[in-house]
């Protein structure tokens, strides 16, 4: 288990106290130790500065072994730090962090890159939180960076690192809650008058009750306020106080006229302060009282203004004051205190022992000074914890100590994650092998009760089931879907205006479950009309919708978007001719390149045989005019050839001429009802629609776009 070691840095003495932890939770104190700090020397061999003298004390502590540990906590005395309540209007922990800087401007008379900030959240009491609604009080401390530097060099020349950088006054709170108020709790509850006589009021409405704790150092008086209540404690304020027991020593060795030493040593074993029920014997204690009551009136003061800032801001009412520290040694000290404020003042007995109990006994001492230093001990057990804490290691001053830890133990780690593993996949392994067998059995169950069903052998499940809804509903469980995708594509195949009307190009064709996406290439946005209009009535085409069309070069590249839903659209039973089979000539130009007219000139080659086409297509074959010199040419040719009579020259001519004219009639279909054409306006009498479409002028594509 780690060993904690909390290090007070004190003026005069350096204080140590270590302790262990328990696997189970507590702690043992393992032993207090302490260290006098060297006066300051007056020549160059002895050490001179303040940082000098308490790191001899150190070294001292570290030769005799006294600073063995795992974890180290310090803290910053008063005078290296300082703390404020702020309240904000709002509890957002990201809020309040952003908003504290600007709230500390006013408050702080230095630069903010220069000092190093650490805030906790105060829990409020129920009455602030009717008061004040969702105001939330942050108490903050800040020290200058450069002191913090310097506390961890001081240690490091040591070898030390200290994990948590504290605040003295602030540490006393957690000796509250770990050491006194256990004790506080055996005495019973709090008396209801104070020492005067002055009833304490309780209630609902009363002030909520509230104790400090009063550490009285050499130089400088730690003073910390937490409100009491059945729910816990919480902090009201800490404060530090530039005087301490080195006012008394000094006040002393002038009224006697001793050495400092010895006034120190008189002030601890004989000094006495004249209280009720104790009055003095001989003059010399008179004025030894005089002197000491005068020694300690700045404190009173300080601290009775405490006490009544403490009821006025945070409506706590002090009823118990907890003495420490080696100031407090003074005999009577906690009487004559408890007369000046009215409030029951006692010595923090309990610290001493704690500091006792699991000691031996030749190691037991009475030692109020250990009290800072084993509140950092105690900070750092994690089951004694039970709030917040201020740690002036943050920012650039982090610890990272547990990167260490994890890199120094990283080879042990490494070998227990592989055999953490080793022992996951054989748990795996395990596992699959079970489930395989129980497959296997549960599908030889499957096929067994299949067979006793079906009256057949199978081999899988998927069969067995088939066999069933076919013998149930009359068919298997598959069967053809009604229409797939190729008929979806001969239904937009035969519906598409055939190349030889419009001209067109599909490049892409997509047909899902759902909808057909078609896209290609035309020569006119009517074009696209025409298309979409002989779409529109197909089987299953609910909805043709035509999309984006744009130039592009000479052409124009359309999208068409057809919806597919048989229920729907059951199709308007429409029927179109298939386009008519090529001739020879529009072989010959395909092959050639060359220009065809309406009427193309007679060659010697053979024309294809016309009955042949109409059968092959259904329809009547196309035909020019009876008289045209071509179908007298076509008759000549097979009449010279033996293979038709006149009989049928003359059926074949008749059948070529409703062909034309049929041609004709949809050609005519696409002009305006009253032969407008709505590009180049009235048709002249006897002209062609291809002669008007050869003569038209061009419209402007971005215009027939727009």
């Amino acid at each position: 288990m780690p060993r904690i070691v909390g290090i007070d840095l004190g003026s005069s003495t350096v204080k140590v106290v270590r302790l262990e932890t328990r696997a189970r939770g507590g702690h043992e104190v393992l032993g207090y130790y302490e260290a006098p700090v060297p006066p300051p020397s007056e020549g160059q061999e002895g050490a001179s500065t303040a940082t000098e003298r308490t790191s001899a004390a150190l070294a001292e502590l570290k030769a005799r072994g006294q600073l063995d540990g795992d974890v180290f906590i310090t803290g910053l005395p008063g005078d290296a730090a300082a703390v404020r309540t702020l309240k904000f209007p709002f509890a957002d922990m990201k809020k309040i962090a952003d908003a504290l800087p600007f709230a500390l401007e006013s408050e702080i008379p230095m630069d903010l890159d220069d000092i190093v900030l650490s805030w906790v959240v105060l829990g409020p009491s129920a009455r602030a939180r009717k008061e004040r609604g969702h105001e939330t009080e942050v108490l903050v401390a800040w020290a200058k960076k450069e002191a913090v530097q310097q506390i961890l060099d001081l240690l490091a020349v040591h070898g030390i690192d200290p994990r948590h950088v504290h605040f003295d006054a602030l540490a006393l709170g957690d000796l509250h809650d770990t050491v006194l108020a256990p004790a506080e709790a055996a005495e019973g509850p709090t008396e209801l008058r104070t020492p005067g006589g002055t009833v304490i009021e309780v209630g609902p409405d009363a002030a909520e009750p509230a104790v400090a704790v009063v550490d009285i150092g050499d130089k400088r008086t730690s003073v910390c306020v937490l409100a009491t209540s059945s729910a816990g404690t919480r902090l009201v304020g800490a404060h530090t106080l530039l005087h301490g027991g080195a006012d008394a020593t000094r006040a002393l060795a002038r009224a006697i006229g001793l050495p400092l030493a010895e006034a120190e040593r008189g002030k601890k074993k004989e000094a006495f302060i004249e209280v009720s029920g104790a009055k003095a014997q001989f003059p010399e204690q008179q004025h030894i009282s005089d002197v000491l009551k005068s020694a300690y009136a700045p404190i009173v003061r300080r601290v009775r203004q405490i006490f009544q800032a403490a009821m006025s801001s945070a409506r706590v009412r002090v009823v118990k004051v907890y003495v420490v520290g080696g100031g407090s040694r003074v005999l009577n000290l906690e009487r004559h205190l408890s007369e000046e404020l009215n409030v029951r003042v006692v010595r923090a007995g309990a610290v001493d022992h704690a500091l006792r109990s699991t000691l031996p006994v030749e190691s037991r001492v009475d030692a109020p000074e250990a009290a800072i230093a084993l509140a950092y001990a105690l900070s750092g057990v994690p089951s004694l914890r039970v709030r917040p804490r201020v740690d002036f290691r943050v920012a650039e001053f982090a610890w990272k100590g547990d990167f260490d830890f994890l890199r120094e133990r990283a080879p042990s780690l490494i070998a227990w994650a592989a055999v953490l593993v080793l022992l996951l996949g054989g748990s795996s392994v395990a596992q699959a092998l079970v489930a395989s067998s129980n497959e296997g059995a549960l599908l030889e169950k499957e096929l067994k009760i299949c067979e006793e069903i079906t009256g057949q052998k199978v081999e899988s499940f998927i069969r067995c089931k088939a066999l069933i809804d076919e013998k149930i509903n009359g068919a298997a469980a598959f069967a053809v879907p009604e229409r797939g995708a190729a008929d979806t594509y001969l239904e937009v195949a035969r519906r598409l205006p055939p190349a030889a009307e419009i001209k067109r190009k599909i490049t892409e064709l997509d047909i899902t479950s759902e909808r057909v996406k078609l896209r290609g290439l035309t020569s006119s946005y009517d074009a696209i009309d025409t298309m979409v209009a002989r779409l529109q009535g197909g089987r299953c085409f609910s909805l043709v919708e035509k999309g984006k069309a744009q130039s592009k070069g000479t052409d124009i590249d359309f999208q068409i978007t057809i919806t597919l839903d048989c229920a729907a659209a059951a199709g308007d039973g429409k029927e179109f001719a298939p386009p008519p089979a090529p001739t020879a000539e529009s072989i010959k130009t395909s092959t050639t390149g060359a220009v065809t007219t309406d009427r193309p000139a007679i060659t010697d080659k053979p024309a294809p045989d016309v009955s042949r086409s109409a059968q092959q297509y259904g329809t009547t074959p196309p035909a020019g005019d009876t008289g045209s010199p071509r179908a007298a040419e076509i008759a000549d040719q097979s009449n010279a050839r033996g293979k038709l009579t006149p009989e049928e020259i003359e059926e074949r001519r008749e059948r070529l001429r409703k062909l034309r004219e049929e041609r004709e009639a949809r050609r005519s279909a696409r002009t305006t009802p009253e032969g407008l054409n709505p590009v180049i306006g009235p048709r002249p009498p006897g002209a062609s629609p291809r002669t008007l479409k050869r003569d038209a002028v061009p419209v402007d594509e971005g215009k027939e776009e727009e």
